[in-house]
This record gives C-alpha cells, sequence and structure tokens, in this order.
C-alpha cells in the first residue's frame, strides 16, 4: 500500500559504516529517485569486496600461485563468505525490481528509497538487523512510502518462481499469506523530506 505521509514520525536504522554529517540532529534533506539505496553495491558488474585492505581478486591470484600466508588465507576465506552471503540478497532485490517495473511501476523502487518503519516495528527490526553495527534515528517525513511487510519477503531458500510469486505478494500487500499474524513488522519505502530529529 502506497501513501501520502505529512511530517509523520518514523525511525530509520543504519549501519555505523554509512554513517555521515547528514545524520546530525536538525539536519534535512530529500530522498528522491537519485538516491540510492543499500543494494548499490551489488550492482557493478566486479563487486569491489576488500577486507583488511585486501581485494578478492588478488587474494585469489595469489592462491592459485600457492602464495597465501596464513593471514591472506583467512582474509580470503572471510570475503569469499561475505560475498557467498550478498548474491543471494542481491537476487531477491533484482526480482523485486524486475516484479516491481513490470507489474506495479507506479510503486516506490526498493532500490531508490530510505527504509523507514514505525515505533510498533522498531523491536523487529532492531532483532531483524542484528547482524551489523547499526544506529537508529527518529525522524520527521513528508512524501510518499510504500508500507510492506517484512513477513512477505521471500527467503532465500525459495526458486527463483517462488521468489517472484512471494515479491508480488508484498506489492500487493497480500497479508494472508503471512504465518505471522502480528503484523509489527512494516517497512516504508519512502522518498521525500527527511528531518532528522534525534539519534536514539
Amino acid at each position: 500500500m502506497q501513501k501520502e505521509l505529512n511530517k509523520r514520525i518514523l525511525y530509520h536504522f543504519i549501519p555505523s559504516e554509512y554513517l555521515d554529517d547528514k545524520w546530525q540532529k536538525g539536519n534535512d534533506f530529500i530522498i528522491d529517485n537519485s538516491h540510492n539505496s543499500f543494494i548499490k553495491e551489488f550492482e557493478t558488474e566486479k563487486p569491489m569486496l576488500t577486507h583488511n585492505n585486501k581485494d578478492l581478486y588478488d587474494l585469489c591470484d595469489l592462491a592459485f600461485d600457492n602464495k597465501l600466508t596464513r593471514e591472506q588465507l583467512f582474509d580470503l576465506k572471510t570475503l569469499i563468505q561475505q560475498y557467498l552471503s550478498n548474491q543471494p540478497i542481491a537476487l531477491r532485490e533484482y526480482i523485486f525490481e524486475k516484479v516491481r517495473i513490470t507489474e506495479f511501476p507506479n510503486y516506490i523502487s526498493r532500490k531508490h528509497c530510505l527504509f523507514l518503519t514505525d515505533v510498533n516495528s522498531v523491536k523487529h527490526w532492531d532483532c531483524s538487523l542484528n547482524t551489523c553495527e547499526k544506529v537508529l534515528f527518529k525522524l520527521e517525513v513528508s512524501g510518499i512510502a510504500f508500507i510492506g511487510h517484512d513477513c512477505l519477503i521471500p527467503s532465500n531458500e525459495l526458486s527463483i518462481e517462488q521468489q517472484e510469486q512471494q515479491a508480488r505478494y508484498y506489492w500487493q500487500n497480500k497479508l494472508s499469506m503471512c504465518s505471522n499474524k502480528k503484523y509489527d513488522d512494516r517497512e516504508y519505502l519512502f522518498q521525500g523530506h527527511v528531518k532528522v530529529l534525534r539519534k536514539i
């Protein structure tokens, strides 16, 4: 469901590594189609994966030449794990965007939005995003948001066809397809004016 928001209080989790000067109390800014969300790192043909200032591809070259130190071997393992964990997310987001463009073109893209949540769903997202260090911000927003639910986001174990169907359920907001009947897992795909009220 997509709707207009006017001075609505919502919340945003941001990984600590992506914090910049705009996330200061009192700052305001616009999120529009030029904004690129977390999936930007998956869009390049050859993603730059580094760990301890070492590049995945350089480490692979050293491995083939049998010249890896123990530390470099650990770095290579870390990078491969990172790459493999990111690929299902990249595929899922590609499927979301494909279904949106072809069937729901008027909805806000997950690629070009700020992901927000409301006060009732903060706890859910705090637990769901527990794999990264993050900061929570309280915001005042005015603009347009698509309101979706985490329970409708497809699992990585599903086939591509099943993920496409699940993406349709997400864009249609078919909550009857959720096993969780509490629905305290809202995510707002937002575009518009953002004012930073405070860091929590």
